[in-house]
């Protein structure tokens, strides 16, 4: 600690008395009964996570200091009971010089009984820590600590911009009438918000068999209200591409629509295009693909403490010819001159040959020099190039995007997923992770079955447009039917990179525009002791008009909250969401299905799980509590099934085939606000009476500084030791501030728990066993 510079007790003599190393023991090192199994993995983990913790935090070098206290014993059953999954028996014990104790348990009360226990339990598991008591020639130990208890929850804004229209085909290729395709219809779409912020709307036109020299005007109505008129001086020229008799000419225009023509709830989207002269405009100048992006806020209620982070992506727009031409919305201003909106070439285009990229790079996932490597382009086009290894021998009109980004040391990440709003004629895309630890990529999404996983009933998965992706674990290992099942964790703590490519399919000459706007990685993570756990469903694309998926998950003691989210194609018009109760706390029987949501959706848009289950009958996840007067969830282990419905036509979406699709940001998550910790200090002194003040002191000043009290709670803020010239006369500061506010409950409480003890230094080590009930 900083205010401890200048004595015995400086931070560095503190900090060595906490050696941070693991020891591997064998059962056989505790007197306990050999396992004839390998460990549990799962429970082998959690034990270590769990010691872990009370290591950081200092508490393991309080049950050290006195195991026997009943204040100790106390709080580190209340501790485990939180912590540890309600399958599981668990049983603490610590060793002293040889001489073993039982500190808590939930099955046993004394150490032969554990041995006992454990003799007859062929697999269990265990993790262990090694503590040392005191500092020699000191005389006397202090210490000093505080339970902080919160049960808190905030309501936290989160702001979603999401795709709610994307059309990505030629419309001719859906062409029904002479000024719109189907007979006077519109597109609907949803917005699950009435705090609309912004909106935004990016259309393309391009000739399609006759060289017309300018593009088609539009009339677009929202909700049945005209905005306006989409003028040929409107547009913005980009590219001649090659096809047709004469080439075409394709142009694009980016409009803001006004946020009050949209509401909340089901919005129409209808589009009239101008016929100029005695031709069919329409199919003569037409509309290769259009998106209407949209921003919302809304609020949900998370556990006070956590921090949500969002980091943008840069947008990258753009078309390349595999070696030949290529140009760019210059979105990151790479030449310097302030203007982000205005294209540029960049001549000639990289040439990647997919079965290379995937191939060679990716046996390794290495950084590489290879030219064609995306990750030295990010933000410039490229083509992948035909016959290659796309599917179908297609080539690729593609640009990537790559986001390096850190989080803090010493956090918990609840939750990680990318949020994608992808525009023009996209058609594919692929999420990779850099695993550090590796040192390479990942793959969490590919458009198409990729590296042995199953992404899309399509051969092309052509439209499999990903919205909301779960980055946080590698989506290969998520087993759906298993709720305890732990996937590898991508995003960690420290430095984390994500790279982001899409292109366009190209079957002949038209290599086509492609682009990301608006789009942003959405983190949460904490450094507190609270819990967020998140169950993931698999990203899957179906080969027809709806999909449905199941997902096992398993809410634990003390939870408050489960949410729904909801990440689904930009296309989705309907989706349905069950849960059935496979066993509870509250009802060991299994249960029917019960419907929790039927309605249209938006992707990123959530529900309240506990609060639907409170409104009708059967109650599936939770009961009345006639204590609390509140209901309350019943522990357990439930599935969660979603049912997801693309769009009525093809037009809508350009997918031949109304696919619907359903992606890893669909998750339930699970929140437990309520935490334990354990603030404490330690201080040393030739005087037991010294020790103890100046550990109460010291104590109070972290208290302070870390926000659990306020000063004017204390009547006065305690002494700092740099306010005085020696050791002594600080020690007599605090023994006085003391006695002056000893009627003060806050200091009257920690004074309960704070002790002394001897110097002495022991060395020991602390276990922590784990096994499945029968």
């Amino acid at each position: 600690m900083a205010d401890e510079r200048g004595f015995l007790f400086t931070t560095d003599s503190i900090l060595a008395l906490i050696p941070l190393m693991i020891v591997v023991v064998t059962v056989a090192q505790v007197s306990v009964p050999p396992k004839s199994e390998p460990m549990e993995l799962e429970a082998n983990d959690i034990a270590e996570n769990i010691l872990s913790k009370l290591e950081q935090d200092g508490t393991l070098k309080v049950i050290a200091l006195e195991p026997r206290k009943s204040a100790t014993r106390e709080y580190i059953e209340e501790y485990l009971d939180r912590n540890v999954p309600i399958e599981f028996g668990y049983a603490m014990v610590i060793e002293i010089e040889g001489e073993k104790e039982l500190v808590a348990s939930d099955t046993v009360s004394s150490m032969s009984e554990l041995e006992s226990l454990l003799s007859g339990i062929p697999n269990y598991a265990s993790a262990v820590r090694h503590v040392t008591t005191a500092e020699k020639g000191t005389g006397w130990v202090g210490r000093a600590w505080f339970k902080v208890e919160e049960a808190a929850f905030m309501e936290q804004e989160r702001t979603v911009t999401t795709t709610a229209v994307n059309f990505h085909n030629w419309l001719s290729n859906f062409y029904n009438g002479p000024t719109e395709w189907g007979p006077g219809e519109v597109i609907g779409f949803y917005i699950p918000s009435d705090e609309i912020l912004s909106s935004k709307m990016i259309l393309g036109c391009g000739e399609f068999r006759y060289n017309l020299g300018s593009p088609y005007e539009v009339d677009v109505q929202i909700n049945g209200q005209y905005w306006g008129r989409v003028n040929r001086g409107d547009w913005t020229y980009l590219y001649t591409i090659g096809g047709g008799y004469y080439g075409r000419m394709m142009w694009i225009d980016f409009e803001d629509v006004p946020e009050n023509l949209l509401r909340s709830g089901r919005n129409e989207l209808f589009l009239d295009f101008r016929n100029p002269g005695d031709y069919d405009y329409m199919y003569y100048n037409n509309m290769p693909w259009f998106s209407l992006i949209v921003t919302y806020n809304h609020t949900m209620l998370v556990p006070v403490g956590l921090v949500h982070r969002i980091i943008r992506l840069p947008d990258a727009e753009g078309f390349a010819v595999a070696g030949s031409s290529c140009k760019y919305k210059d979105t990151m201003d790479r030449d310097g001159d302030g203007n982000t909106d205005e294209i540029l070439d960049c001549s000639a285009a990289d040439s990647v040959r997919w079965n290379r990229w995937i191939g060679d790079l990716a046996s390794t996932h290495r950084e590489t020099e290879y030219p064609s490597d995306p990750n030295s382009r990010s933000g410039i086009p490229f083509g992948i190039s035909q016959n290659s290894g796309l599917p179908d021998g297609d080539g690729g009109s593609a640009i990537t995007v790559v986001k390096e980004f850190e989080l803090p040391d010493n956090v918990k990440i609840f939750d990680a997923v990318i949020v994608l709003n992808i525009l023009g004629a996209t058609d594919n895309a692929r999420v990779e992770v850099y695993d550090y630890s590796k040192d390479e990529w990942v793959t969490v999404f590919n458009s198409f079955n990729l590296e042995g996983v199953s992404y899309s009933a399509r051969g092309d998965g052509y439209g499999n447009l990903p919205t909301v992706v779960s980055i946080r674990v590698d989506p290969k290992n998520i087993n759906p039917n298993d709720p305890d099942h732990m996937p590898t964790e991508l995003i960690r703590p420290g430095k984390n990179k994500v790279r982001v490519t899409i292109w366009d399919f190209v079957p002949s000459t038209d290599w086509d525009w492609v682009g990301i706007v608006d789009s942003y990685i959405s983190v949460s993570y904490s450094s507190l002791p609270i819990d967020w756990q998140t169950f993931e469903f698999q990203n899957y694309q179906s080969g027809g008009n709806s999909v449905v998926k199941k997902r096992k998950f398993k809410i634990g003691r003390d939870a408050e909250l489960v949410y729904f989210f909801f990440g689904v194609g930009s296309d989705t018009r309907k989706a349905k969401v069950w849960v059935r109760r496979i066993s509870s706390a509250c009802d060991s029987s299994s249960s029917s299905w019960k419907l929790f949501y039927d309605e249209r959706v938006s992707p990123g848009q959530f529900i309240n799980l506990k609060n639907v289950d409170t409104e009708s009958s059967p109650h599936i996840m939770t009961e009345y509590d006639p204590q609390s007067g509140e209901w309350v969830l019943c522990p357990g282990t439930y599935e969660a099934k979603i049912a997801v419905y693309g769009p009525n036509e093809e037009w809508e979406s350009g997918d031949w085939n109304r696919n619907a699709e359903v992606y890893s940001g669909s998750r339930v998550v699970v929140l437990y606000p309520e935490f334990i910790r354990n603030v404490w200090a330690m201080a040393y002194s030739d005087s037991p009476t010294k020790a103890k003040a100046m550990a109460v002191v010291f104590l109070l000043n972290r208290m302070i500084s870390e926000g659990v009290v306020d000063p004017s709670d204390l009547d006065g803020e305690p002494p700092k030791p740099e306010d005085y010239d020696d050791q002594d006369s600080f020690a007599q500061a605090c023994i006085d501030y003391l006695d002056e506010r000893e009627n003060n409950s806050i200091i009257m409480r920690v004074m309960e728990q704070a002790s002394y003890t001897s110097s002495e230094p022991k060395t020991g080590f602390v276990y922590l066993y784990l096994w499945r009930r029968m």
